[in-house]
């Protein structure tokens, strides 16, 4: 009978490190996609135009008073 190599104690630390790599690119991955949705909402840029104060650009020339 062949001897059994000695059991090895592996450190959770890699796993761990790609669990959390893993869950960040998910998060990322979210977080751009929702980015991507509302700013392609016609009524959140048309809100963001409108409460933007500091800015001329967004104003068309019928709005000026």
């Amino acid at each position: 009978m062949g001897a059994q190599a000695p059991a090895r104690k592996s450190s959770a630390v890699p796993a761990v490190l790609i669990g959390c790599g893993f869950a960040f690119v998910v998060v990322l991955v979210l977080f751009i996609g929702f980015v991507v949705l509302v700013f392609n909402n016609a009524d959140f840029q048309r809100n963001f135009c409108n409460g933007w104060t500091n800015s001329s650009s967004c104003r068309d020339s019928s709005s000026r008073t």
